[in-house]
């Protein structure tokens, strides 16, 4: 029986940038998988590293839509309606709260050094030359301004306000009727699929091991995940592993699967299905971006991969729920007014993929069931939505440090908060 120092479920940026810093520290790594790339949200992600537009975007309509959810399942149970109420207050006042926001800010700054060192180390694609929030109508402009300033202030955030003709001065690329934008030049950009290949052939090179699927998780002396994860006078204490074939063994073991669940453990995360389109010109006369774009009205990303990527959409659904075809055309609509596509262009990818989601908007990482000193082999990183190859250089490090015994997790962040 193959037993490894540690066991990680998910290989999306999370997963395996967890498995590189570990791998990095000695440790010897399982990562379970699957070989379907397309399954991770980081597949069709839009690449941005976003220490300015990630704490400044923290969506408070996206926070409360995904909170009721939540709110709705538990009033259900219990029947008691004024504790979902509560749950979705307190979900907003935390997204709302400044000191939360500095702190995606400043794990943000962190991941983005950690990109540019490693990028050509490891040989992926990483470009810092800020985003452009671009608006079509002044009034658009005016009312995002007036959300930005106050919090830009508080939490250090450089940007500037452009005019229409600085838009285009700046960036050619976008259409003459936009009316001006927002610049914000400590954002970055990386190629998603890149980076992933990079980590994988790295993983790969240091003798890491990549396995099949997580399908359940089995624990010392339970049958059911409700009970060791809810029973805090008890150790929660995983065997192993278990994929279709196989039990996989360790001392410890780490579920990132994103939007997936897993039979085993009940984390609070739903899905909220993103779209993804990639486009090229057949006379090469697309425009090229020199900087990634968000198209402000519409909340559409444009950014250059191997071909022009736009992504938007944020559909609150279940796992394997229908695709609505009509938003791929949405998003070639709304993009089309901010930047000029031309008659010739070929639709060469599309893709939808689940972002995970949690009810206050924040990430849960952190050790489950560990109360009352309880030493617990199980620790999760999840529910990062649109900030995964944001904040995931920042979330390896605190995972490893964990891993190690040391416990630098901002209070924020831990499971414990939805008593886990």
């Amino acid at each position: 029986m193959h037993r490894y120092d540690v066991a990680i479920a998910g290989g999306g940026i999370i997963g395996l940038t967890i498995a590189y810093e570990l791998c990095m520290k000695g440790f010897k790594v399982a990562i379970l998988d699957g070989n379907d790339a397309r399954m991770a949200s980081s597949y069709g992600n839009a690449g941005y590293v976003s220490p300015s537009l990630g704490p400044l975007s923290m969506n408070i309509r996206e926070v409360e839509d995904t909170a009721r959810y939540f709110a709705n399942k538990a009033s259900a149970a219990s029947h008691d309606y004024g504790k979902g109420f509560m749950m979705i207050k307190s979900s907003v006042d935390r997204i709302n709260n400044p000191m939360i926001r500095m702190l995606i800010r400043t794990m943000a700054l962190e991941s983005k050094d950690w990109y540019a060192r490693m990028s050509s180390k490891l040989g992926f694609v990483y470009k810092h030359s800020g985003l452009l929030e671009v608006y079509l109508t002044r009034k658009g402009l005016e009312h995002r301004l007036e959300q930005v300033k106050h919090l830009a202030s508080i939490l250090n955030i450089p940007y500037e306000v452009l005019a229409r003709d600085e838009v285009h001065t700046l960036e050619p690329a976008v259409n003459e009727v936009c009316e001006g934008a927002l610049f914000y030049p400590d954002d970055a950009f990386v190629n998603p699929r890149s980076v992933m290949k990079a980590l994988r052939d790295a993983l790969t090179a240091f003798g890491a091991v990549f396995l099949g699927n997580l399908e359940s998780i089995e624990y010392d002396g339970a049958t059911t995940a409700a009970v060791v994860v809810n029973d805090y006078n008890n150790k929660v204490r995983v065997r192993s592993f278990k994929t279709a074939n196989a039990s996989v063994h360790a001392s410890t073991y780490i579920v990132c699967t994103g939007a997936y669940r897993v039979e085993g453990i009940d984390l609070p995360v739903v899905p909220a299905r993103g779209y993804m389109l990639e486009l090229r010109s057949k006379d090469k006369a697309l425009p090229i971006p020199e900087h990634t774009i968000l198209c402000g009205e519409h909340r559409v990303a444009i950014s250059v991969h191997e071909d022009l990527r736009i992504t938007a959409i944020f559909e609150l659904c279940s796992v394997g729920s229908a695709i609505v075809e009509e938003n791929f055309a949405k998003l070639l609509e709304w993009s089309s007014r901010y930047i000029t596509f031309g008659d010739d262009i070929a639709i060469v990818d599309k893709w939808s993929g689940y972002r995970p989601c949690t009810p206050d908007g924040l990430p849960i990482i952190g050790r489950v069931g560990d109360y009352n000193n309880y030493s617990s082999n199980l620790i999760v990183a999840s529910g990062h939505c649109r900030l995964g190859i944001t904040l995931a250089p920042t979330t390896a490090r605190l995972v490893a440090e964990l891993v190690e015994g040391r416990d630098h997790i901002p209070d924020a962040l831990k499971p414990n908060r939805y008593g886990l």
